[in-house]
């Protein structure tokens, strides 16, 4: 069978000896999931609940298995759709029980698992409970990071135009998801929902955020560039007054319109007259883009890189002429024009760059290059230059020996430290670089000397003489920056080495009195950190940390420490116990930093539960150290009847300083409990702290939108609250959740009513996408666009009717 599978069928491959592998892993994934089913689907091992929880709900979080679930559950949801729909409800409940809000990985792995099943059999239901877990993790998601739903996007795109959840996910978007921080909400619509060319105008035109208007509008001119599609980008790119999204709408229209003259004009007159030196960089770049090969393209970049009154934007160009012109020569010579000429240091900077990376082998370029470094007068033009040169012909003898100079008798010790770090690069097939960089070791410039050790530790670390050139710096020299650098080095290249731990530990002397103005404290420090980092493992090791731990004074130094023997001796009794003392540590950031360790490591022990719950008690008046403690109480310990009355009197204290901490923590693991949402419903109706009742408002939409009395509540927090964006945060999750008649009446109302003006527009964008053939919508931006007493309000309206 091995050799059939080898050589007829090509699915194993042979690794050495008798040990075979599949070619694919796919193959692997396919028969582990033909396995399990015919297991459970023929010979009876599980029963359909048994299937669910000791197979599909253990495996769910490792990701090397997800692939096998999924075609698992394809695989038995063929046969009997309830199989499936057991499966994607069991991953739902698992994504509700998550400790991590930014963790949708269970919301993922449901979704793809209804695309595996093609929907077939699956009620409609279980397509709107995945979309509105989705849309709850979107609710939440920060601005920065990937996308939670990146591995979803080819399922969302597997789904039809009549999927169930496809309008659900619409009608969230065009109420709540469009104000969204991210561009995820708006990107799924743009690159995964089959939407079609009027929807995508449709959400282009009235989205809140710019950002997302352009993102749709280009998706929609990317189908049908026509003159529709066209004005609106040119709309955003003009009427938007964030200068940092306006580029966008630039670069979208040199994409897919730069060969219309009307658009290269345009273009242009951004180029040369925006106010925003964003926006004329991202009109040269759009130009570059659209229009490579017309010479008028290239002489306006030209002119920008040498006349822009920003020295951005002249950098830009100047990059921009090296991706795209750098076969010119009057290219080239301008780019070696602006890195003598130009007033700012970092646009010289940057034309240097240039011609290193862009205009690499040219023989004028070399010579510049070689000359700067060879005159050394003017000494940045020079240090840039050695880096550069390094770079261009790293094998180059004469370059290497021009180099070698200059780490040797440059009278600027940053040309020497430079010239240094380049030769370092070289590798350690030259001894002549190594005797230059022991040399260095002891260069009159402590920069040049902490080079030369880095390089040395770096590429000749067994080369005779450079360990003991580098332990000479960690003892001897008269800086304490080389020194520390020394020590670092001697952590990284010689973890382990006998020899470099016993200086180490002599490093870790208390400092003389007599050299405390050297900076022997730092280097003592820096010592202790390398031998908790790298020899913390070595019991003569741990014993001297344990002693050395109880006496240090700097919190990131005796952080370090603790952290290294936790890691490495996690079972010893003194360590725990030093650990547990060093929650009073009188350094905030230290003690929430021995919290969270407690938490990874012994988050059942009772000795921990009763740190923690002294530690909150003693530090009710420090947020930072108390908050730390209330989350892995909170966390940890939910069926403890001390913990829940602790935790309950502190969310019911609108004096206690923790109290937003605990409302946060009580809504993300505390939800199965009635008396924690009577709580956040008192902090969120009446609460005198604005930031409270925010944080209320969104842990009670986020877990009981759909309860009659929360939903009572968001309408009347979105009518009365005192704080806007309270009032707004609550009319977001308030509206979602009501039927269409009463959403419009009370959003239509809000668009008048609303005193703040950025409220009054969200709401405007609310009602715009929400209802947008509703006479109510028209009549409403009707009247707001003339009459809102804020220009920026009326304009809005007049942009969502479509009057310029």
């Amino acid at each position: 069978m091995v050799t059939q599978l080898h050589e007829r069928n090509f699915i194993l491959s042979r690794y050495g000896g008798e040990v075979y592998g599949f070619v694919h892993r796919a193959f692997l994934e396919h028969l582990a999931a033909a396995d399990i089913a015919h297991r459970y689907q023929k010979e009876g091992e599980w029963t359909a609940e048994e299937l669910i929880e000791q197979v599909v709900a253990v495996r769910a979080a490792d990701p090397a298995w997800h692939e096998v679930l999924l075609l698992l559950i394809g695989h038995v949801g063929a046969a009997n759709a309830a199989d499936a729909t057991a499966a994607v409800d069991r991953l739902l409940d698992l994504h509700a029980r998550r400790t991590d809000p930014d963790d949708a990985s269970h919301v993922v792995l449901a979704l793809r698992a209804l695309a595996e099943t093609r929907g077939s059999g699956v009620p409609a239901n279980r397509s709107a409970a995945v979309v509105d877990a989705v849309t709850a993790a979107l609710d939440v998601r920060g601005s920065k990071g990937p996308w939670l739903l990146a591995e979803a996007g080819s399922a969302l795109a597997s789904f039809g135009r009549y999927w169930a959840g496809r309008e659900r996910y619409l009608r969230w978007y065009r109420l709540s998801g469009q104000f969204s921080v991210s561009d995820e909400p708006a990107g799924l619509l743009a690159f995964c929902f089959r939407l079609d060319e009027d929807e995508l105008s449709a959400l282009g035109r009235g989205s809140y955020h710019s950002g997302d208007r352009t993102l749709l509008l280009h998706e929609r001119g990317r189908r049908r560039p026509d003159d529709e599609a066209r004005a609106l980008v040119v709309r955003e790119a003009t009427g938007d007054r964030n200068d940092k999204v306006r580029p966008m709408a630039l670069k979208v229209l040199g994409a897919l319109w730069a060969d219309r003259e009307d658009v290269r004009a345009f273009l242009t007159g951004r180029a040369t007259e925006d106010p925003a030196r964003r926006s004329r960089s991202a009109s040269l770049e759009a130009l570059a883009a659209g229009r490579p090969a017309d010479p008028a393209v290239r002489d306006l970049v030209m002119a920008a890189a040498v006349g822009d009154g920003h020295q951005f934007v002249r950098s830009d160009a100047l990059r921009l002429l090296g991706r795209r012109w750098s076969d010119e020569e009057a290219v080239r010579a301008l780019l070696i024009r602006r890195a003598r000429e130009d007033e700012a240091d970092d646009t010289r900077s940057t034309a240097l760059k240039v011609l290193a990376r862009c205009v690499r082998g040219h023989p004028e370029v070399l010579d510049f290059l070689t000359r700067c470094v060879a005159d050394d007068g003017e000494p940045e033009l020079c240090r840039s230059a050695v880096w550069h040169l390094g770079d261009q012909v790293p094998g180059n003898t004469g370059v290497r020996e021009l180099v070698i100079r200059r780490a040797a008798d440059s009278p600027h010790g940053d040309v020497r430290a430079t010239a240094l770090g380049v030769l370092g690069r070289q590798g350690p097939g030259h001894t002549a670089v190594r005797d230059v960089l022991v040399r260095g070791a002891t260069d009159p410039w402590p920069q040049a000397r902490s080079t030369a050790v880095r390089e040395l530790g770096a590429y000749w670390p067994g080369h005779e003489g450079v360990l003991e050139a580098i332990l000479h710096r960690a003892v001897k020299d008269g800086d304490p920056v080389v020194r520390r650098t020394a020590v670092q080095v001697l952590g990284d290249c010689y973890p382990g080495h006998d020899d470099v731990g016993e200086v180490l530990i002599r490093c870790t002397a208390p400092a003389a009195a007599s050299r405390e103005d050297t900076g022997q404290e730092g280097v003592r420090q820096e010592a202790l950190r390398v031998l908790a980092r790298c020899w913390a493992g070595r019991p003569e090791i741990r014993d001297l940390l344990v002693r050395l731990c109880a006496e240090e004074r700097d919190p990131y130094t005796y952080a370090t420490v603790l952290c290294a023997l936790v890691e490495h001796w996690p079972g010893r009794r003194d360590v725990h116990e030093l650990l547990l003392a060093a929650a009073d540590h009188p350094d905030r950031v230290t003690c929430s930093t021995v919290l969270d360790v407690l938490e990874d490591r012994w988050p059942d022990h009772e000795d921990v539960r009763a740190v923690l719950m002294r530690v909150a008690t003693r530090a009710a008046d420090d947020w930072l150290v108390g908050s730390a403690a209330l989350k892995v109480l909170t966390k940890r310990w939910t069926d403890r009847a001390d913990v829940g009355t602790y935790v309950m009197r502190v969310a019911s204290d609108t004096a206690h300083h923790c109290q937003s901490t605990v409302l946060s923590a009580l809504g993300r693991y505390w939800a199965h409990r009635d008396d924690v949402r009577e709580v956040l419903e008192r902090a969120a109706a009446g609460h005198p702290v604005e930031h409270t009742r925010d944080e209320a408002i969104r842990s009670l939409g986020r877990r009981w939108a759909g309860h009659p009395d929360v939903h009572a509540l968001l309408r009347r927090c979105a009518e009365a609250d005192p704080a806007p964006e309270c009032r707004f945060a609550a009319l977001r999750w308030w509206v979602v959740r009501a039927g269409d008649e009463e959403g419009e009446a009370l959003v239509g109302e809000r668009a008048v009513a609303e005193p703040d003006p950025k409220v009054r527009r969200k709401v405007l964008h609310m009602l715009a996408l929400g209802w947008a053939s509703s006479p109510r919508t028209a009549a409403v931006l009707r009247d707001r666009a003339p009459r809102d007493e804020d220009e920026e309000t009326g304009a809005a309206a007049r942009h969502l009717l479509g009057s310029p």
